[in-house]
């Protein structure tokens, strides 16, 4: 059994730039590898607790994905494949002001309910820890 707990290095958090918080976006990484049954529990789980931070979600082929209402870009993508399953951001440097002004949100705003949405599946892929292999990989907060 393998663990992998990342905190990104530190970007400068104060008054982060539109570049810094893609960037930010683009380290969140969360794999679990599992057993099959296990895998489908750990993914309904992660499910309802982004679900819970108030993104919409969408069915995927792979998944699924979660929104901010008016922002189809960037989005979180939840993934089960057999024993796998993946969570990452599609698109994290469509994170721009023009996009997140359609959903009347600053981009720090959008950033931080992402980020958020990420950060409850982590606890979800963490309490799987010793039963398969699991890697988070988080920006620091």
């Amino acid at each position: 059994m393998q663990t992998h707990l990342t905190q990104r290095a530190s970007i400068e958090l104060s008054n982060p730039s539109e570049q810094d918080l893609q960037r930010r976006l683009a380290a969140i990484h969360c794999v679990a590898l599992l057993p099959p049954g296990l895998a489908q529990q750990l993914f309904e789980e992660a499910r309802a607790a982004i679900e819970q931070t108030g993104l919409l979600v969408r069915p995927r082929a792979e998944g699924c994905a979660f929104f901010i209402p008016h922002l189809p870009l960037p989005h979180l993508r939840l993934a089960l494949h057999h024993d796998r399953v993946l969570l990452w951001v599609r698109d994290p440097y469509g994170l721009t002001a023009t996009r997140c002004q359609q959903a009347n949100l600053s981009v720090e705003q959008a950033f931080n309910k992402f980020l958020s949405a990420a950060q409850a599946a982590a606890l979800v892929f963490r309490r799987y820890i010793g039963r398969g292999t699991i890697h988070v990989e988080l920006p620091e907060t």
